[in-house]
């Protein structure tokens, strides 16, 4: 079993992602009345080699298989949110984000959600401006996680900048981040 798995995971790395594809799915219809989690990874992996080819809508088919209960089903849920961004579908990428936003505690996985959502709207802003405030918060929200992976916090300080370029909202009611680190390095004194 897991032989095969291994071979499948070898096409995946070498850049074979159709080969891989084809061995992902099939590991995973073979041992898919077992309760192995490897079965749900192979299905897992299975959508990201579809992502890979620019399958989004049948990566997404893919993905959708995974058992709610299943270890696999977050970062599943992960891909298709990204799917669904591939192929400008905003609207299905916030509500996959929402999923797996709800009821979870600041994680890698509610990083990435965020981050997406957050750039959904950043997108649907160019034809709904209100947008723009929904973005700016979820990017906030990241940029405030004090333990959050910096590659998250470059992508939501970024994302932030190219918010407050383009929109025209009502003043921000916080400091400039130039000022935070100047009373950081020089507090004032009274």
């Amino acid at each position: 079993m897991k032989a095969s798995y291994l071979l499948a995971e070898s096409f995946f790395n070498s850049g074979q992602y159709a080969a891989a594809q084809e061995r992902f799915s099939a590991f995973a219809q073979e041992f898919k009345k077992t309760k192995d989690s490897l079965v749900d990874f192979a299905s897992y992996q299975a959508g990201l080699s579809a992502m890979k080819q620019e399958q989004f809508k049948e990566a997404v088919q893919i993905l959708e298989t995974i058992p709610p209960e299943s270890p696999a089903k977050i970062p599943a849920r992960l891909a298709q949110i990204r799917c669904y961004m591939s192929q400008n579908n905003h609207l299905d990428a916030i509500r996959i984000a929402d999923s797996v936003l709800q009821n979870r505690k600041p994680d890698e996985a509610w990083m990435e959600a965020s981050i997406r959502k957050a750039s959904c709207y950043y997108t649907l802003a160019t034809d709904d401006p209100k947008k723009y405030a929904q973005a700016l918060e979820i990017a906030v929200q990241v940029l405030a996680w004090k333990d959050a992976p910096l590659a998250f916090r470059n992508e939501a300080g970024h994302l932030k900048g190219a918010i407050l370029q383009r929109w025209d909202g009502p003043p921000m009611p916080w400091k400039p981040i130039w000022t935070w680190s100047m009373d950081r390095l020089c507090p004032p004194t009274s």
